[in-house]
């Protein structure tokens, strides 16, 4: 009976890592983007939004579909402004990790001379899920 009740337990244990990563992978990810181009001197700047459906990949923890989020700004960005821009999507599971990033990185914008910060708000431009 004990040895029943010690492979039980050792069973559990292995397969809950995987099921607390799925809860963690189903609520989706935090992340904001930003728009730069060489041709213009304004840096665009996304609210921070929870992405539902977003996950990192669980081998090298780097947001699964990264180039089709970051298109999505880059198509945003082209329809509505001038000028062919590159865009990149920065990502974390915590709000409080991304918060930390937005703050740094948008200090580092403000700073810069001959540069103009234009930040999105999530009412004019969100994020959609990819499939």
């Amino acid at each position: 009976m004990l040895r029943i009740l010690k492979r039980a337990c050792l069973t559990l244990l292995l397969f809950l890592p995987l099921t607390l990563q799925a809860q963690k992978a189903s609520d989706g990810l935090y992340m904001f983007g930003v728009g730069t181009s060489f041709n213009d001197s304004t840096i665009y700047l996304t609210a921070i939004q929870l992405v539902p459906g977003a996950r990192l990949n669980p081998k090298t923890d780097f947001l699964e579909n990264r180039v089709r989020y970051s298109n999505q700004l880059k198509a945003y960005l082209e329809m509505n402004f001038v000028g062919f821009e590159t865009c990149t999507v920065f990502f974390a599971d915590t709000k409080k990790d991304i918060e930390q990033k937005y703050i740094k990185l948008r200090r580092r914008y403000q700073k810069t001379k001959n540069r103009y910060l234009h930040e999105l708000p999530s009412d004019v431009f969100s994020f959609q899920q990819v499939e």
